[in-house]
């Protein structure tokens, strides 16, 4: 899975629960990667947060994920709110 976190103009910054901040206030964004075996989020925790807002693109390989009926564009989520479910690799056809 890839998580992309999008700022928008007005954003304060970005933080992950991993390394904190992670946008600077002036210059350059770094270009970051994290090994994943690193980083362990319990089911439901917080990855991170926008200050003051913005957008997070997920991506899975094809068929990755069973994706909750309900949501549809323009659909509102809070934050906790369930997006799907991860289904299990072994059970995926190849």
């Amino acid at each position: 899975m890839a998580v992309i976190l999008v700022g928008a103009i007005f954003v304060g910054g970005i933080e992950t629960v991993w390394a904190g901040e992670i946008t600077p206030r002036r210059g350059p964004l770094p270009a970051v990667r994290y090994n994943a075996d690193a980083v362990h989020l319990d089911r439901g925790a917080e990855l991170g947060r926008f200050n003051m807002g913005s957008t997070v693109i997920l991506l899975f390989p094809p068929g990755q994920v069973a994706w909750d009926a309900r949501l549809g564009p323009g659909t509102r989520l809070r934050m906790g709110e369930r997006l799907g479910e991860v289904r299990d690799p072994s059970t995926l056809a190849s």
